[in-house]
């Protein structure tokens, strides 16, 4: 009889106990549900619920909100697919059904535009989520959240449109002031070959010669500009060359312009390949100009051409200050110009895009350009060119 009854004392204390577990669990449940409704009401998140084998949609306010609907609307997974964009329809649908393949993982994240179903408004969204499957594969149940991101995908558009305007303008420009130019520098030209001139005057004129070529590859540095923003890459017209003729011709033409700094030119073994000789002397000619720029006074800039396996590359060095580290991982962006630039600036070269450019011109050849710089060693910038051009635009 005593163990009967203590046996009903112990049955009675763990139901006491389990109830109370039992208690507890939903409390603490309850209230991170609470909590959850408050961090998403907090952060404009909407939360979603569907059952893919019954088909029953579940929509939080938020949601509801995002979708042009009042708070009590009723919704179905029809609803969800008539408010959303037409032009997105199919690519969201495809998501949502690659998420219920077991393959996937289950992952749901896409962003897409809705068209509120009372209010007409166009609305941008990203939303999260994920599929659930049971012991076979089959889905079902997608569980996720939604954010409103119209107001940034409105920003990003106008950046665009106003990084198009400003490639427009540019195109615009740069061919404008080619017509002036063009009159100037057959001027120049006729003065110097007919003129009679005087050593003064003669001087004049090559000082206007001189200004009038600046500008002229400033105009160029432009169209390659706004000619990589609309394509992605300088176009190019590959033919059989030999880098060793194309450097020496625009290392030639530097040296009469910048006498005061020696400019070395080392070749190595077979400079064949397959090249845009124009761009290649352009490539070139930024990077040596860039050099006698920054070159410590009475150094000498050095290029070296050397083959490594099927690529060519050409080292372009200078002694001088070196690029500071922050600056290197935009160094080959646009409009790239600092402090440090003042010597070039006042050349007249200080407009930031020899480097920009001459990284493009070795990217459409199926190459690359780095740099290395430190101040015991100097600035060191190597140009990869593949000799047979692999996977270069054409």
């Amino acid at each position: 009889m005593e163990a009967q009854v203590l046996h009903a004392v112990v049955d009675a204390s763990m139901w006491t106990s389990a109830l109370e577990i039992e208690r507890a669990t939903r409390a603490a449940l309850e209230d991170s549900a609470a909590r959850l409704r408050l961090a998403t009401q907090a952060g404009g998140v909407g939360v979603w619920d569907y059952d893919t084998v019954t088909g029953k949609l579940r929509w939080d306010d938020r949601c509801r909100e995002v979708c042009g609907l009042e708070p009590a609307s009723d919704v179905d997974y029809e609803l969800f697919l008539s408010a959303i964009h037409p032009d997105d329809r199919a690519r969201v649908q495809e998501a949502v059904q690659r998420s219920q393949a077991p393959e996937s993982g289950g992952e749901y994240s896409i962003e897409y535009r809705l068209v509120g179903v009372r209010d007409r408004i166009e609305r941008w969204v990203c939303v999260q989520g994920r599929t659930f499957f049971d012991a076979s594969g089959r889905s079902v149940r997608m569980i996720g959240t939604v954010i409103d991101i119209s107001d940034r995908k409105r920003a990003e558009a106008a950046r665009l449109e106003d990084l198009a305007f400003r490639d427009r303008f540019l195109a615009a420009l740069s061919h404008y002031l080619r017509t002036p130019l063009t009159a100037v520098t057959l001027a120049s030209s006729t003065l110097v070959r007919h003129g009679d001139l005087t050593p003064r005057q003669a001087m004049s004129v090559e000082g206007i010669s001189a200004s009038a070529r600046r500008m002229a590859r400033t105009i160029d540095d432009l169209l390659d500009l706004t000619r990589s923003c609309f394509g992605g890459s300088i176009p190019i017209a590959r033919r059989p060359g030999n880098l060793h003729v194309l450097c020496k011709g625009a290392i030639d033409e530097l040296r009469a312009t910048h006498a005061e700094v020696p400019i070395r030119i080392e070749p190595r073994g077979s400079g064949a390949g397959l090249w845009d000789p124009e761009r290649i002397a352009q490539m070139v000619t930024n990077l040596v100009q860039n050099a006698v720029d920054h070159a410590e006074p009475g150094s000498a800039v050095r290029v070296a051409i050397r083959p490594r396996g099927g690529d060519v590359l050409i080292e372009v060095h200078n002694k001088g200050p070196a690029i500071a580290p922050e600056r290197l991982p935009t160094l080959f962006d646009a409009w790239q110009t600092s402090p440090a630039d003042g010597r070039a600036r006042a050349a007249g070269r200080g407009l930031g895009l020899g480097l920009f450019i001459a990284h493009q011109i070795a990217r459409a050849h199926g190459g690359a350009l780095e740099v290395a710089s430190n101040a015991e060693r100097g600035t060191t910038f190597t140009a990869r060119l593949p000799r047979r051009g692999a996977g270069a635009r054409r």
